[in-house]
């Protein structure tokens, strides 16, 4: 009886040991479950929480290539303000791309970005895109009408030249038409005559005889020639081209140069054919070889001749 007894109370010892066994393992596996529960919560977190700073990140690099490339647009208008120079667009201009120039570095600088930064960020963007428009319709309509007067003034320009041309030619029609009227009204001669006589008035040719050059020639007729009275200069140069002269004083003025001369009459040109007839009295020694005479009026040479002299 004693025997049983205390099988019994081993029975029940042990089955309480066991008891406390299974408690024991089931709190093990009730706390590992929590903490593995706790983990997985946790790595879930984390998970997100990383892929959301990815695309942040993201949307970071994308909002800085988007402001980078508005910044280039205003960069890109700076080409315009030599006609925007009194307009307040320009001041317009220079404060928004300041402001896009912060943001961006604001962007490139900044570590501590959320989804509210972001958001406002994307705001600002779409702010910046509308003003973006605004100010490129503005300056399209101000490149046109800088168009349209740079139009206006070509046009402008080259009704100048061509009116500067056409003026141009004009005096040169009428310096060409004073010229030929000039021309026209020129005394000219013909008929003439140089004679060169010894002692006894007879024609000679050898130099160290001559004793007097006759010469005479026709003023001609001309209708458009001015009447008055003319100075008519003979000169007779010998071969070194000098002047044969009676005195030094005697000197003329033909386009700005003095000429000395030989012979000079004055006569009352009618506009009719005149016979002139002039001599020059041999003084000095003649050297042999070609004499030129020249016959001059108005300032004009207006006939010429030659004769030649022997030893």
């Amino acid at each position: 009886m004693i025997i049983f007894v205390s099988q019994r109370h081993q029975g029940q010892i042990m089955r309480k040991q066991v008891s406390i066994i299974w408690f024991i393992i089931s709190a093990i596996l009730i706390v590992l479950t929590g903490a593995l529960i706790g983990y997985v919560y946790w790595q879930r977190n984390e998970m997100k929480a990383y892929k959301e700073q990815v695309l942040l990140e993201a949307e970071r690099e994308r909002l800085e290539e988007e402001y980078a490339a508005i910044s280039q647009e205003y960069s890109h208008y700076e080409g315009h303000k030599a006609w925007l120079s009194n307009d307040s667009l320009v001041q317009q201009l220079d404060r928004e791309k300041q402001r896009v120039q912060r943001l961006l570095e604001e962007l490139r600088t900044r570590k501590d970005f959320n989804t509210a930064t972001i958001d406002s960020l994307q705001s600002e963007l779409k702010t910046l895109r509308n003003r973006i428009r605004i100010y490129q319709a503005k300056i399209d309509s101000l490149s046109q009408e800088n168009k349209l007067l740079q139009a206006e003034k070509d046009e402008a320009l080259n009704r100048y030249k061509r009116a500067t041309q056409a003026a141009n030619q004009l005096q040169k029609d009428n310096e060409a038409l004073n010229e030929k009227v000039n021309q026209a009204a020129q005394l000219g001669t013909s008929e003439l005559s140089i004679t060169t006589l010894n002692k006894r008035g007879r024609k000679s040719k050898d130099n160290d005889k001559i004793e007097k050059i006759k010469i005479s020639f026709v003023i001609d007729h001309n209708p458009v020639a001015a009447t008055g009275e003319k100075n008519i200069y003979v000169c007779i140069k010998k071969p070194d081209g000098s002047t044969l002269v009676k005195d030094r004083t005697n000197s003329f003025i033909v386009q700005g140069n003095e000429y000395y001369y030989s012979l000079h009459q004055i006569i009352d040109y009618m506009g009719v054919d005149e016979k002139l007839y002039f001599q020059w009295k041999v003084e000095e020694y003649l050297p042999a070889g070609e004499y030129i005479v020249e016959l001059y009026a108005d300032s004009r040479l207006i006939g010429q001749g030659s004769f030649s002299l022997e030893e």
